[in-house]
């Protein structure tokens, strides 16, 4: 944006007073401010120093950087478990079966598993693990891996009634912005079988 233009003041004494004066007359020691246009601007933008274009240069630099990782770091504090998965080494769940839980998730919270046997409207807590956030868990857009891997033992299927049941993992993690996402669930059919 170019310089403002301004015009100069000049001061000048009033003309000796009028021979019949309609208002009131000035005297003597009264002023008239007249405004005449002027060809130069009251005042010129200098360019910036070296230090204040590095300045300018070193912010832009900031904001390049830093606006995406922002926006990347919201959408990681909304979406904070990305995958999910459940696997069972058969149908059939007794002593040996392998039963294996892997998470992926944004890094940017804590996250928690729990791994349930549901039998009959009953929950049966089998297992829980955590996945941790990064160093700097608002920066770092890393994802995070975790998981929970279990082999059936017979004392676990000593203490389960033998029928069908749905074994099921929920991954749950923390608020953010005022807002707790739901927690994500999944499940898979199986038939307890006892030692």
């Amino acid at each position: 944006m170019g310089a403002a233009w301004l015009p100069s003041c000049r001061i000048l004494r009033p003309p000796s007073p009028p021979a019949a004066p309609i208002g009131d007359a000035l005297d003597d020691n009264s002023f008239v401010l007249q405004l005449i246009p002027s060809e130069q601007p009251a005042f010129a933008r200098l360019p910036p120093s070296r230090v204040q274009a590095s300045l300018k240069r070193v912010g832009h630099l900031m904001l390049v950087v830093l606006v995406p990782l922002a926006a990347a770091s919201g959408y990681r504090a909304w979406v904070q478990v990305w995958a999910l998965n459940l696997v069972v080494s058969g149908v059939v769940l007794g002593p040996g079966s392998i039963i294996t839980v892997s998470a992926l998730t944004s890094g940017r919270v804590t996250v928690d598993l729990r791994l349930e046997l549901v039998q009959d409207g009953h929950a049966d807590l089998i297992a829980t693990s955590r996945v941790t956030t990064n160093r700097n868990p608002a920066m770092d857009p890393r994802p995070r891996r975790g998981g929970i891997t279990l082999v059936v033992t017979d004392a676990m299927a000593a203490g389960w009634p033998p029928g069908h049941a749905t074994l099921r993992v929920t991954a749950r993690g923390r608020p953010q912005f005022l807002r707790e996402p739901p927690p994500e669930v999944r499940e898979v059919a199986v038939v307890v079988e006892r030692p």
